[in-house]
């Protein structure tokens, strides 16, 4: 059910995001990687390890939900 090696493929193409507004270029992506709020995972990534990161009002979907609330976005299929 588990392939770790495509985990870790896809953990490093992107699947979580590190965000924030701090570091010397104030973008977006200077996040501070130990601010859990920070974190911005991937709605692909959560669809495709739905039996690892939980349900919808689960911690990573909850992070997913915020950060596209904050960029005014809507979450695609929901």
């Amino acid at each position: 059910m588990l392939d770790e090696d495509e985990l870790c493929v896809d953990l490093c193409n992107g699947a979580l995001v590190c965000w924030g507004t701090l570091g010397p270029d104030r973008d977006m992506r200077a996040g501070m990687p130990w601010e859990m709020r920070s974190w911005e995972p991937q709605v692909w990534f959560l669809r495709k390890y739905w039996f690892l990161v939980g349900g919808w009002e689960d911690e990573m979907w909850r992070s997913v939900r915020w950060w596209h609330g904050v960029r005014g976005e809507k979450i695609e299929g929901i």
